[in-house]
């Protein structure tokens, strides 16, 4: 075989490690603002909610350094993780926070009220917020376990 690397390999394994180091840019990286966002769940659930964020960017950091190292345990574990995150999206991102956020955000409320006709509604925003939200993560996740349980892509690590 042909010491040939895949360019998706390379994309794939980038975008995970920047996706996981981004996320300590965020607001959400801190707790106090964390637990402010979902500070409608019990104290306890936040701090485990916080804990499994922290630890799933860690991990996501890790599994891209691996996957461009080539090597076939990184893709073992990707694989599960993917399709952990793939079932458990809802969870990850729960539709109430965004309703709540939707609906707390005044400017968003005044214009849509503006709207005679009512085209859209407040919940119809929520949705399609929502969709916005979840849909990528969704799909990045499927085509990733597509695209990492190819034949060709299979035999490049080691």
């Amino acid at each position: 075989m042909l010491n040939r690397r895949s360019l998706g390999i390379n994309i794939f394994g980038i975008a995970i490690i920047v996706g996981g180091s981004l996320w300590f840019l965020l607001p959400y990286a801190r707790f106090p603002y964390y637990q402010s966002v979902f500070n409608y769940l019990p104290g306890s659930v936040i701090l485990a909610r916080y804990a499994l964020s922290l630890s799933r960017r860690c991990l996501e950091i890790v599994l891209g350094l691996g996957l461009l190292r080539r090597k076939n345990i990184f893709r073992k574990i990707s694989l599960g993780f993917f399709t952990i995150m793939l079932l458990a999206t809802c969870w990850v991102h729960p539709y109430r926070l965004v309703a709540m956020k939707v609906e707390s955000n005044r400017k968003i409320a005044s214009i849509l009220s503006q709207d005679p006709d009512k085209r859209i509604t407040v919940q119809g925003f929520i949705n399609i917020v929502y969709a916005v939200i979840v849909i990528p993560h969704m799909g990045f996740a499927a085509i990733f376990l597509y695209y990492f349980t190819r034949p060709k892509v299979r035999e490049q690590f080691h």
